[in-house]
This record gives C-alpha cells, sequence and structure tokens, in this order.
C-alpha cells in the first residue's frame, strides 16, 4: 500500500475523520449502552460514511462502532483505522492506550492505513516512552506495508509558549510517521518550519469553527502543507436530536459543501517547496 491510495489524484490528502466514539455520543446524549441508542448511534455514523466519504480521498473511523460502517464508503475513498482506545484522555500525562486484540495487522487485514492520537509534551517525564511507542508503531507498520498516520496533540503547555513547544513535538515525532496530523501550528512562519520537518503533514480542525479552520488552511497550504483533517470544523453546529433526517439534511446542506470548500482552498493555495 502506497501513500497514493490515501490522496487525490493531484496529490493531496482531504481527510473526514468520524473517528469520535465517547465525545460524540455525549454530544448526542447517546448512551451507547441502550440498544436503542447504539442503534441510532450506528446510523449517525454510517450517515457520516455514506455522505461525506464520496468528496474526500480518505476517511477515518474507529475500529469499534465505526468498522460496521466501512460498506458504505465510496470505492475510491482510502480508509484509515484508529490505534488508540477513545477514553484514555481524560489524564493526558498516562500513556497512550491502545485497543484490545487489535493493531497493525488488523489493520493490514481491511486494506486500511493505520491513525496513532497521542498526547504530547516533549517537556513531560512521559514523553520519552510515549515516543518510543510512537517509533515501535511506525517501524511495525513500515515493516508491514501499512501507511502510518500520526496525530500528535500538544497539551499543558502556556500560551506564551505553545507555539514554541509545538515545533519542538512535532521535530521529536516527525520521523516517525508517514503522515503527520497537527493542529495549526501558530503562524506562518511556523507552517514553513514544519514544512522543513515532514513532507506529508496535513491541519487537523481540532474543534475550532469553520470560519477559523478554513483561514488557517490557506496560511498552512501557502507554506507546503499537503492537507487536512476536517471533522468538528464541518459538521459541529448540527443539532443534537436523535433524528436522521435531520441529520442527513445538515451533512447534505453544510458539511458537504465545506468539505469542497476546504478542498478548493487546499488546491488554490497550496505553494510546493
Amino acid at each position: 500500500m502506497t501513500l497514493q491510495a490515501f490522496q487525490t489524484p493531484d496529490g493531496f490528502l482531504t481527510i473526514a475523520p468520524f473517528d469520535h466514539r465517547n465525545s460524540l455520543a455525549e454530544k448526542f446524549h447517546f448512551n451507547i449502552q441502550n440498544p436503542d441508542d447504539f442503534a441510532l448511534f450506528l446510523e449517525l455514523k454510517k450517515l457520516f460514511m455514506s455522505q461525506l466519504s464520496p468528496y474526500v480521498s480518505s476517511v477515518l473511523t474507529d475500529p469499534d462502532i465505526g468498522i460496521e460502517t466501512i460498506a458504505l464508503k465510496a470505492s475510491k475513498t482510502g480508509l484509515f483505522l484508529s490505534l488508540e482506545e477513545s477514553s484514555y484522555d481524560s489524564d493526558h500525562d498516562a500513556m497512550t492506550i491502545l485497543k484490545e486484540n487489535w493493531g497493525i495487522d488488523e489493520i493490514k487485514k481491511r486494506g486500511a492505513g493505520a491513525k496513532l492520537l497521542v498526547y504530547f509534551n516533549p517537556l513531560k517525564p512521559t514523553a520519552t516512552k510515549k515516543l518510543e511507542l510512537i517509533r515501535v508503531l511506525f517501524e511495525e507498520a513500515k515493516k508491514k506495508g501499512i501507511i502510518f498516520l500520526l496525530e500528535p496533540v500538544l497539551y499543558g503547555v502556556a500560551d506564551k509558549n505553545w507555539e514554541i513547544v509545538h515545533l519542538q513535538m512535532c521535530e521529536l515525532v516527525a520521523p516517525y510517521c508517514d503522515i503527520l496530523k497537527i493542529q495549526y501550528p501558530g503562524s506562518a512562519i511556523s507552517c514553513e518550519k514544519v514544512n522543513e520537518l515532514h513532507d506529508h503533514w496535513i491541519l487537523l480542525s481540532r474543534g475550532v469553527l469553520y470560519e477559523e479552520f478554513a483561514r488557517d488552511l490557506r496560511i498552512a497550504a501557502a507554506a507546503g502543507c499537503t492537507g487536512f483533517a476536517a471533522g468538528r470544523a464541518v459538521w459541529q453546529e448540527v443539532e443534537a436530536t436523535k433524528d436522521p433526517v435531520h441529520w442527513k439534511q445538515f451533512l447534505d446542506d453544510v458539511a458537504v459543501p465545506r468539505l469542497i470548500e476546504l478542498t478548493q482552498i487546499l488546491r488554490s493555495s497550496y505553494k510546493a517547496s
């Protein structure tokens, strides 16, 4: 499997992530232990897949509920599956928890790429162990011919130092991934510095409003960013109803046009290094 399997024909990575599990259930007030709520949650995840996957080069979903939606994926759209558990992030200092009985081999069987989310602060004592976990998983993925997408999320840093420490984090992890998925680095200059570290870095929305994400993407693409992973920035305003008809209408009327526009912004703003 090569990176091209996840890119647009002209080499961009446009990803719709819907690997959200606990956070998404909480937004919609689902108790997924309740069979009726579980069925509705699955319906929501299916709508994400069926309505959005035709408009992106790849999708990202989870190996829990999301895996049941893969049959609805657009045929030419690439697939990433998460390695980590959903609920480990209450303590960002804690080591990343990988999903039990699941890993690179299971992802390979499904013809997918592997994604790992890691809360990472290079100034914390746990940084060394987390970096080693990233390295080991990347080496395994590389050995087995699997594309490895890394999402390091910086935490525990004061605003005034965030941009500097974020760059330090990127410098540490950049050698150990095929795709580096990060928050907006903070400025055009920092975007250019990240671009020197990795050829395939993409911007994640991390819950910012759509207008802010579109603005950041213009700046990042002009510095060489080759893609985006737009989740909540695309759909977070959807009402937390339990009405699939409303969900579908919102995705068709709001989320799809946003994905199309973001792809246009990426193409028009991109500047090759």
